[in-house]
């Protein structure tokens, strides 16, 4: 999937930034962002769908105050984005999941962490994730 661009004016704060973000996110009727945590050119969402199952979303930013323009790329993590800065607060946000590519992106995120939830952790054993 490609790169969504729009102008959004100069100046615009992290905090705006992070807004829009969940803004667009929002504006699909079947979603609802839970949570957001902003990085530098990254940011990590749980978002609720309808069928109220919360799954991440990893969501690539770039923005320019010279320009005015903002660009998005947007990932589930059915896709394994390999971007694992995902908090543990995200994380235990998450709803239970039986893709394997999910719960590959999972377990790496929380590799950040020194200690995996043993609930976590015994999800992750059972579908041999991180077993290598």
């Amino acid at each position: 999937m490609g790169w969504l661009g729009n102008y959004v004016g100069s100046d615009l704060s992290l905090k705006e930034i992070k807004n829009y973000i969940k803004n667009i996110v929002n504006d699909d009727k079947n979603n609802t962002v839970k949570y957001i945590s902003l990085k530098f050119g990254v940011a990590y969402l749980a978002v609720e769908h309808k069928e109220d199952k919360i799954y991440g979303l990893v969501a690539l930013w770039k923005y320019s105050k010279k320009t005015g323009e903002i660009d998005l790329k947007f990932m589930d993590e059915t896709v394994h984005p390999y971007y694992y800065g995902a908090t543990a607060k995200l994380l235990k946000m998450l709803h239970p999941t039986d893709n394997i590519n999910s719960l590959e992106w999972r377990y790496a995120c929380w590799r950040n962490f020194k200690k995996i939830p043993e609930d976590i952790e015994a999800d992750f054993k059972k579908n041999n994730i991180g077993q290598q």
